[in-house]
């Protein structure tokens, strides 16, 4: 499943009781993002927000536009998230049923 087919079934599957985090709804597609407003929204160590775009992660680097500032899309940083998330849905058996 891509991050887009998810994104457009959000409110399907929290009707069906499926527990959705609350950053892809609050987190603006368009927005422009640094470490440090990352790391407000995730209550996160902005060093610990900064290694996130290391390329040596499991799930690959958050990918920046800017590689001196660390910068991302609010989109970029949902895709990059749901990577992540997708391990955890599929442990949902509602979830793993209608993918």
């Amino acid at each position: 499943m891509e991050y887009k087919e998810f994104e457009r079934n959000i409110s399907f599957y929290k009707q069906l009781g499926i527990n959705i985090p609350f950053y892809y709804e609050l987190i603006d597609d368009n927005a422009i993002l640094t470490p440090n407003e990352i790391s407000a929204i995730f209550n996160r160590n902005v060093d610990r927000v900064r290694q996130w775009f290391n390329p040596g992660l499991k799930h690959g680097a958050l990918p920046s536009f800017d590689p001196t500032r660390h910068k991302c899309t609010g989109l970029d940083l949902k895709e990059w998230l749901f990577k992540k998330d997708i391990k955890k849905f599929m442990k949902n058996k509602k979830f793993k049923e209608l993918v």
